[in-house]
């Protein structure tokens, strides 16, 4: 890649990282999925004068309520926090012989309570999702979109474990991509995913930074038998940041895999591939007084995951170890070293029992916009995660189903450690609303 090429072009997309641009084109380009999702279902009923439509409505709520003696897993807790979570959730899918489209609506309520939930604020996480898949001979298409608003810390602790900042997210995606059948063993894709995060929150509170991440990627995948298939991948991720530096970060990720079917219980999964990642800073952007200019330059790593899993009938087991460079579900750049080991077992036809741990190793790249360091207990740029968890799930009665989880979690550096303890316990309904099937 020409480097002259790249600074002209992230100063080409600078405008991108404005708050309001963020918001202004990707609510654009939702609207311009969303339209695009009417115009191809409405061509396809037409031109395929289908009279089989199966449509499904369907809706679930639930409550859940969380006790945790130390939420972000910091040094010196801030006390016991109470979470409590309502959730209403709406559901639809209509179906034609060659297309499927769905919506989902989101409409739920957090609230905390508690000495630890000082820096929390009770809101609604809510966001809505449209999506469409059509066939056309040997085409499969895809289109998509989706918006979000949720307290940046609980997405931070579902991602990594551990929670450094505060306040509100919004997620802005919109998606689409292409599958073409070469061969019945054979076929090649192309996706691409558009992602804009967008922080909001009180004055004095730390929170994530705003940044705009494209992501295309193009696969080929072979079916050499019943047991085995095999695919290769290239992928390219560009994402820039609204930060002080105006950083950009530009990674090729080749790779390669295979998947096989060991005995009639047992699947591997195995792939492998580099890395590149080119890191760049505007150095067109006025740097703030006392501020240390984030490095530049390109650091070559590696990829690698493996997927076991074990599966009888009231039985499953999986064990999972991987190497990933990517940014994080709030953005910041991350090379993350992850096993885990999962157990589900089903005691009765109505209950449940899981098991599951997990160790990951997260360092934060040279000149990446690192946010796993809260305060100055923790330094350096990497953090070791340990979690472990048991649940039992029960079904209640029909469409009734309740769960009750307790998990330990440890996070540990050079210079300290913490621990968080949290039992959860949830009570879920959901039901057909209509299904109409013509």
């Amino acid at each position: 890649m020409n480097e002259s090429r790249v600074i002209v072009s992230s100063r080409s997309y600078q405008h991108l990282t404005n708050a309001n641009g963020l918001i202004v084109r990707t609510a654009a380009a939702l609207i311009f999925v969303g339209l695009g999702i009417g115009l191809v279902f409405g061509l396809d009923a037409s031109l395929s004068r289908a009279r089989a439509v199966d449509l499904v409505l369907k809706s679930e709520m639930g409550q859940s309520v969380e006790f945790n003696d130390n939420r972000d897993v910091s040094p010196k807790s801030k006390g016991d926090t109470y979470t409590f979570f309502s959730t209403l959730m709406f559901d639809a899918v209509v179906r034609t012989p060659t297309s499927k489209f769905t919506a989902n609506v989101d409409l739920s309520y957090q609230a905390f309570a508690g000495p630890g939930a000082e820096q929390l604020m009770d809101a609604f996480n809510h966001g809505m999702r449209a999506s469409m898949e059509t066939r056309q001979k040997l085409t499969t298409y895809t289109l998509g979109g989706s918006w979000t608003r949720r307290d940046a810390s609980t997405v931070q602790i579902e991602d990594i474990g551990f929670a450094t900042v505060h306040g509100k997210v919004d997620t802005y995606v919109a998606e689409g991509g292409a599958r073409r059948e070469l061969t019945p063993q054979e076929s090649i894709g192309w996706a691409t995913r558009v992602t804009a995060l967008q922080f909001s929150s009180q004055p004095g509170i730390r929170t994530g930074t705003n940044s705009l991440d494209v992501t295309s990627t193009a696969d080929w995948l072979r079916q050499l038998s019943e047991l085995t298939s095999v695919t290769s991948a290239l992928q390219f991720e560009w994402q820039s940041l609204d930060n002080a530096s105006g950083t950009n970060n530009f990674i090729w990720r080749p790779n390669a895999g295979v998947q096989h079917r060991l005995t009639k219980q047992l699947t591997l999964k195995v792939s492998g591939g580099a890395a590149v990642t080119t890191v760049m800073q505007d150095v067109t952007t006025p740097i703030p007084p006392a501020t240390t200019p984030l490095p530049s330059g390109t650091k070559f790593g590696w990829l690698a995951d493996l997927l076991l899993t074990y599966k009888l009938k009231t039985m499953e087991v999986a064990f999972f170890a991987g190497h990933t460079v990517a940014p994080s579900a709030l953005g910041d750049l991350q090379e993350r070293s992850t096993v885990s080991l999962t157990y589900r077992q089903e005691i009765t036809p109505i209950s449940a029992l899981s098991l599951s741990g997990m160790f990951s190793r997260i360092k934060a790249p040279p000149g990446s916009n690192a946010i796993l360091i809260d305060q100055s207990a923790f330094i350096g740029n990497a953090a070791d995660v340990y979690i472990a968890s048991i649940g039992y799930d029960y079904q209640l009665a029909r469409d009734w189903n309740a769960n009750l989880t307790y998990r330990f979690t440890h996070r540990q550096n050079e210079a300290n450690s913490a621990n968080s303890n949290a039992v959860m316990v949830s009570v879920k309904h959901g039901m057909t609303l209509w299904h109409d099937d013509r």
